[in-house]
């Protein structure tokens, strides 16, 4: 899948992502990389479940947590997302992802917004 999500091929990385996991549920690769190609095709609630799955298994993975706070910002569940993303600033404070998503996050739900 790697060459697919380098060329932008969403569509055939979820694909192959998919087949990953019918031969291995658990594949953390394949979960990751089927939650990153359904947020670039747009499918932030799919994808989210997706991060969601995969954090169960690897709650420390800071980049995954980022991602699902990606999705929940699209969904415009903003104070989900901010917390999500404030886990991963408490971790790592220069996250960029984090740091960018939870300005988008706390903008969306500014006054007068």
């Amino acid at each position: 899948t790697l060459p697919q999500l380098a060329k932008r091929r969403w569509r055939d990385a979820a694909s192959t992502s998919q087949r990953i996991l019918k031969i291995d549920p658990k594949s953390e690769l394949g979960r990751t990389r089927l939650a990153f190609a359904l947020y670039q095709l747009g499918r932030y609630e799919q994808s989210r479940k997706h991060y969601a799955l995969v954090l169960r298994d690897y709650p420390s993975k800071l980049d995954l947590r980022a991602g699902l706070g990606w999705c929940l910002v699209r969904l415009k569940r903003h104070a989900e997302a901010a917390r999500e993303l404030r886990a991963v600033l408490f971790a790592a404070p220069r996250h960029a992802s984090a740091l960018e998503g939870l300005k988008a996050a706390e903008g969306a739900v500014a006054p007068g917004r």
